[in-house]
């Protein structure tokens, strides 16, 4: 497998490996997929196309906004956004599809996650 596609699929999985291995934290896993030397090939677009094909992930993205519980990025159905720390929303935009506000949400968690 390519070493981009590889990486998108790392991205894309996040959820479900955090779930799946307890002792790691979300930003190990973060900088174990490959995104910090790969961020400037991968796209939203990219990440879009693999996300179509396994739509599943996009729940797994939403339950894993939910359970954050954390200042942030945040995705809801057809929208992302961001709160600050006193929980006040500082970024939010409306998505055509919860597949487009997916997409966007995993590129900007990332470069959050890992100080992009």
């Amino acid at each position: 497998m390519e070493i981009k596609s590889k990486c998108i699929e790392n991205i894309c999985r996040l959820p479900v490996e955090f779930k799946a291995n307890n002792g790691s934290s979300i930003f190990s896993l973060a900088q174990q997929s490959g995104f910090i030397i790969n961020q400037r090939l991968i796209t939203q677009e990219d990440i879009k196309s693999y996300l179509a094909i396994n739509l599943s992930l996009i729940e797994n993205w939403m339950l894993y906004s939910v359970d954050k519980r954390s200042s942030g990025y945040f995705l809801k159905s057809k929208h992302i956004g961001a709160i600050d720390e006193n929980g006040n929303i500082v970024f939010s935009k409306a998505f055509e599809s919860d597949l487009d506000a997916c997409s966007e949400f995993i590129l900007r968690e990332f470069k959050s996650i890992l100080g992009i």
